[in-house]
């Protein structure tokens, strides 16, 4: 059985996001999104290793000041897959969990369910978390990735807006919302860095699409719920609500907090 010492989180991070600039340093709650999501990965139970990997002397320097790991990028890149390629190289680790730093809801018992599951399948090439789609407006939300899984748990597509005809409850229920919260294993990770961009990537800026357009499998790992991440300045009140009102979101985020003052 696999070590959870060969395991690590990845976080890429960059400033010049097109939808909204520099929103991994936007402040929550007196502290930048990206510190949210270094300190809730950290919060895995199996303590595994997190590093931010970043370009960016700005969201080095802050998580620096902050006492965390951050791995810096050199090269150009076209996705966080990509950036995180490049820092596994440097690394030892054999699995890498990757986690985007505009996923400031992530769960820690999600970041474990990952890590069981590499632990358990050390075979699989790639996981991706995937949780049940909330409702129409979802759906329909092109910020939202969907994917359609197979019954051996593979994700065969990945959609921003529904390819079938069909009533909009049945799609609900046919397609699962994907997360920005994936794993591979070292070698998968910088090979698929590699390859040229594929058409359906680019076309509808999905960068998993690359691996499934190459016939690599995407093994799915369903979990119990999803929460939205910061794509939008929209997306900012909604993440606030969240915190304040769901209360494992609460619970996780005195946790992060309360690890600051101590």
């Amino acid at each position: 059985m696999k070590s959870t010492k060969s395991i690590a989180v990845l976080i890429p991070a960059r400033l010049d996001g097109v939808r909204l600039p520099k929103k991994v340093l936007f402040n929550f709650f007196d502290l930048p999104m990206i510190e949210h999501v270094r300190r809730r990965a950290e919060l895995n139970k199996f303590k595994v290793d997190v590093y931010v990997v970043t370009g960016d002397d700005e969201v080095a320097n802050c998580i620096n000041s902050f006492g965390g790991k951050v791995l810096r990028s050199y090269r150009e890149h076209s996705n966080g897959t990509s950036r995180c390629a490049e820092a596994a190289e440097q690394l030892q680790y054999e699995n890498f969990i990757v986690a985007q730093g505009d996923e400031i809801l992530l769960l820690p018992r999600h970041i474990d369910s990952l890590i069981e599951n590499i632990v358990q399948s050390p075979e699989v090439e790639c996981f991706n978390a995937v949780a049940p789609i909330k409702n129409i407006e979802e759906l329909h939300d092109v910020s939202v990735v969907k994917c359609l899984i197979d019954n051996q748990r593979n994700i065969l597509f990945m959609f921003r807006v529904p390819p079938i005809s069909n009533t909009e409850e049945i799609n609900i229920f046919t397609f699962s919302k994907v997360l920005g919260l994936f794993a591979f294993r070292k070698e998968t990770l910088i090979e698929i860095a590699g390859l040229e961009t594929t058409p359906f990537e680019s076309l509808e800026s999905i960068e998993q699409m690359r691996m499934i357009e190459n016939c690599y499998q995407i093994n799915s790992i369903k979990l119990d719920r999803g929460f939205p991440s910061v794509n939008v300045p929209s997306d900012i009140n909604v993440v606030n609500h969240a915190l304040l009102n769901d209360a494992e979101q609460a619970n996780v985020l005195k946790s992060v907090i309360d690890a600051i003052k101590s």
